[in-house]
């Protein structure tokens, strides 16, 4: 996705400033920018998961839980 030949090459026309406005909102842009986002926030969601479900089996209580 971000450097195939046959592909949009994203990540060489980002890198030399070749990725104009239109581009940059086009499908492989935007799915790019949403798999950058899975791949940093599913492990942060996984963590608070396991957190959250030690913490009832323990009987504690978590920030989530305080906060609210």
């Amino acid at each position: 996705l971000l450097c195939e030949q046959p592909g949009p090459n994203l990540r060489n026309d980002l890198a030399h400033g070749l990725l104009n406005d239109p581009e940059s909102w086009s499908a492989a842009a935007v799915y790019a920018w949403w798999l950058c986002l899975r791949l940093v926030v599913l492990p942060y969601y996984r963590m608070l998961l396991k957190a959250q479900a030690e913490a009832v089996s323990t009987g504690e209580t978590t920030d989530v839980e305080r906060s609210s």
